[in-house]
């Protein structure tokens, strides 16, 4: 499962796998369940059903983790609390950014992008998926996770807008001249 607007690359990643991959490219699970940082556990059954879901601390390299989903597999694990949760604003606005960065009309969907994170502060799908549009150079092959650090590090010392100076007090970058 990706959380990502970007189809081609999440298709990226999903190559490797010899699973079936879903691309929330709306981030349609984020507003049912409430979550604002991934990586995050998802198991649906071949019916569409979700037989299990770990939402915060999914790292598959851990024991644990494995122990999960290989249960989750066999159909014998509960799937925890999984009350959907009301949309934000923010969630709001991010799927209609996805829509139109989808479009082509990447300035509108970071303006749109900025906004929802400006609501939702804690919200690292949208801080990741500006960055990504920002910085896509640092979400190759592997991703810079260094740099993350960075990034929230500076965001946190300069404000949002000022680190990413790509971004107009509107929140859409300069256009391309």
């Amino acid at each position: 499962m990706a959380a990502d607007a970007d189809l081609e690359r999440a298709g990226l990643f999903a190559d490797r796998v010899a699973l079936t991959t879903l691309v929330d490219i709306e981030n349609e699970l984020a507003r049912i369940f409430g979550y604002r940082a991934i990586p995050n556990g998802f198991a649906f059954s071949k019916g569409g059903e979700l037989v299990g879901a770990k939402i915060t601390g999914f790292d598959i390299r851990g024991a644990a983790t494995r122990q999960l989903v290989e249960g989750w597999i066999d159909h014998h694990s509960e799937a925890g609390d999984l009350a959907p949760r009301a949309a934000s604003e923010a969630s709001d606005l991010f799927a209609k950014g996805g829509r139109l960065m989808r479009a082509g009309e990447r300035d509108e969907a970071l303006a749109l992008w900025t906004r929802a994170y400006e609501g939702d502060r804690d919200n690292f799908v949208i801080r990741k998926q500006i960055w990504r549009a920002l910085y896509p150079e640092r979400f190759g092959d592997p991703i810079d996770l260094a740099w993350q650090k960075e990034q929230i590090d500076r965001e946190d010392r300069l404000g949002f807008r000022d680190a990413n100076p790509a971004l107009l007090r509107d929140g859409a970058p300069p256009r391309e001249k």
